[in-house]
C-alpha cells in the first residue's frame, strides 16, 4: 500500500484499544497513567494518518459501481444505522439529559440509513449512483455524525471522561470519513487515496477503542452501556466494517476518467433562433426597415420538443408576413455584420 504514513498511524491509534481494555478491566482510575497513555496513543496515531490526507498518494479513487460486494454493504449499513437506532430508543428511551438533541440525532441517523439503503439499491439494480443526481441526500450521515458531536461536547462540558473523549474523537473521524465517501460518489471532488485513507482509518481504530472495550465489559459485567444518542457504540463498530469495506473496494481513476476531467467542457451546439437584422444585412439601401431572420447563438441547455415547435412556428409565421422575398440568413455570431454580395451585383 502506497499510503504507509496512514497505515504506520493506523496501527500507533490501534494500541488505544487494548489499552482502554485494561483501564477497564483492572479497575485502573479515569485519568491514571493507562487513560492517559491511551488518550495519547489515540491522538498520535489519529494525527499522522491524518497528515497522510495531505503528504501520502494523490492517486484519485472511484466507486465500482457494479460492484455486488459493496451494493450488499450499503444496503447492509442502511438498514442497520436506522434498526440499531430505533431499537436503542425504545429499549433506552430519550436520554435524560438531552433529550431534544437525542430526537433530532434519531431522526437524522433513520433519514440517513434510509438515504444509505436507497443508495445501495440503485448500486444492485445496474450500477445506478443515486450520490450523482443527489449529493446534498448523501450529507445525510455527515450531519448525523455532526450532531453525535455536540451530544458529546455537552456531556464532556458536564462530565470529562476518558470515554467521552474517545466517542467525540470517534464522532468526528466519522463524519470526515463519511464526507470523502460521500464526495468521491456524487463526484464533486477528487477525493484522492491520502485523503481517503487518512480519514477513515482514524475512525475505525477510534470505533475499536471506544467501542469494544465498553461494549465487552458491559457483556462481562451485565450492565447496559449507558451512551447517548442510544446505540452509537455499536453504530460506531458497525461504521468501522462499513469504512473497511469500502476502502478495499474502491479503485484508482483510470487515464481516460481523468484526462476527462482535466479536458474543458466542449464548446454548446449552435442552434437557430429569431432576431432582426440590422439594416447593413438587407443589401445597399434594399430595405429600411428591420427584417426578421434566423441566426444563432450559443446556449449550453438543449430545446426541448417543444421548444423546438414553438420557435420553428414563430419564424415561419413572421416570414410569411413580410411583403418582400424574405431569406434566411445564418450566422455563427448573434450580430455579425454580413454584406448580401449577391444582392449587390444585382442591383449593379
Amino acid at each position: 500500500m502506497k499510503s504507509k504514513l496512514a497505515w504506520v498511524g493506523f496501527l500507533v491509534a490501534l494500541m488505544a484499544m487494548p489499552l482502554r481494555m485494561a483501564q477497564l478491566f483492572l479497575g485502573a482510575p479515569e485519568w491514571g497513567p493507562i487513560g492517559i497513555a491511551c488518550l495519547a496513543a489515540l491522538g498520535g496515531g489519529a494525527a499522522l494518518t491524518a497528515l497522510s490526507a495531505r503528504r501520502s498518494d494523490r492517486t484519485v479513487m472511484r466507486l465500482p459501481l457494479r460492484g455486488r460486494g459493496l451494493a450488499g454493504v450499503y444496503l447492509g449499513m442502511g438498514a442497520l444505522l436506522t434498526g440499531v437506532s430505533l431499537v436503542g430508543v425504545a429499549r433506552t428511551g430519550l436520554h435524560a439529559s438531552f433529550p431534544s438533541m437525542t430526537a433530532i440525532c434519531t431522526l437524522l441517523s433513520v433519514f440517513a440509513g434510509l438515504i444509505l439503503f436507497l443508495e445501495g439499491a440503485l448500486f444492485a439494480a445496474d450500477g445506478q449512483n443515486f450520490a450523482v443526481q443527489h449529493p446534498v441526500l448523501v450529507l445525510a450521515p455527515v450531519f448525523w455524525s455532526l450532531m453525535v458531536i455536540v451530544i458529546q461536547i455537552c456531556a464532556d462540558v458536564a462530565a470529562l471522561s476518558v470515554q467521552g473523549i474517545l466517542q467525540t474523537v470517534l464522532a468526528a473521524f466519522l463524519a470526515l470519513g463519511l464526507l470523502a465517501l460521500g464526495q468521491m460518489a456524487a463526484g464533486t471532488r477528487a477525493v484522492t487515496r491520502g485523503r481517503l485513507f487518512g480519514w477513515c482509518l482514524p475512525a475505525i481504530a477510534c470505533a475499536l477503542a471506544a467501542g469494544a472495550p465498553r461494549i465487552l465489559w458491559a457483556v462481562w459485567t451485565a450492565s447496559p452501556v449507558a451512551v447517548s444518542p442510544p446505540g452509537f457504540l455499536i453504530l460506531g463498530l458497525l461504521l468501522a466494517v462499513f469504512l473497511w469495506v469500502s476502502l478495499a473496494t474502491v479503485r484508482p481513476a483510470t487515464r481516460e476518467e481523468r484526462v476527462g476531467e482535466m479536458e474543458p467542457e466542449e464548446e454548446p451546439s449552435v442552434r437557430p433562433v429569431v432576431m432582426m437584422d440590422p439594416p447593413a444585412m438587407s443589401g445597399p439601401r434594399l430595405h429600411a426597415g428591420r427584417r426578421p431572420v434566423v441566426a444563432s447563438r450559443e446556449d449550453p441547455r438543449p430545446l426541448s420538443p417543444t421548444e423546438a415547435d414553438l420557435r420553428t412556428e414563430r419564424v415561419l409565421v413572421r416570414y410569411l408576413q413580410q411583403a418582400w422575398d424574405a431569406r434566411c440568413y445564418f450566422y455563427k455570431k448573434t450580430r455579425a455584420s454580413v454584406r448580401n454580395a449577391t444582392d449587390h451585383k444585382k442591383n449593379s
